[in-house]
């Protein structure tokens, strides 16, 4: 139900590093990696293709404690709740040095602290222009507006390329 391919759960200083991950699914969250309850957890190194979370948050990676993703690249990623390919749901979270092709690649939930810096955030829908918004309500099933980082808790950005807004 959670955790595609990888659940990390209670877990302190674990690496998951050098991984392709394929077509991987979780019904809930982390359509690849779900991480609950965690500290000191890094992925790195690692290529998610075609993850998704149909019912849930973070088609790639679900994250609730402290981690880091560093080199990692997200294609083809999609979750009915926030669209992102990783959902920071709770602690202090770095993502660094990673891309994203695609919409919607990160969420910050409100509580939350996320430093990311240095990753490529490219999509074919590209906007960073504010007035795009318009002034219709945001519902991310039936009017979702493409973002790069939505935030709802706490980011610090440093060296990003994005191409939709923050």
């Amino acid at each position: 139900e959670r955790g595609g391919s990888i659940a990390v759960i209670n877990s302190t200083n674990a690496t998951i590093s050098s991984n392709s991950v394929s077509s991987s699914a979780a019904a809930r969250d982390g359509g690849s990696i779900y991480c609950s309850y965690c500290d000191n957890v890094t992925v790195r190194d690692s290529k998610f293709n075609g993850t998704y979370s149909p019912w849930g948050n973070g088609a790639a990676i679900y994250i609730d404690g402290n981690a880091t993703v560093d080199n990692c690249s997200f294609d083809a990623f999609d979750a009915l709740n926030d669209n992102a390919g990783i959902f920071v749901y709770n602690g202090n979270v770095t993502i660094a040095n990673s891309t994203f092709d695609g919409i919607y690649s990160i969420w910050v939930n409100v509580t939350a602290t996320a430093y990311i810096t240095a990753n490529n955030m490219t999509s074919d829908v590209p906007n960073k222009n504010m007035t795009y918004l318009g002034h219709e309500d945001y519902d991310i099933i039936t009017n979702p507006f493409p973002y790069s980082v939505w935030n709802d808790g706490t980011i610090y950005l440093k060296g990003n390329k994005f191409d939709n807004i923050i």
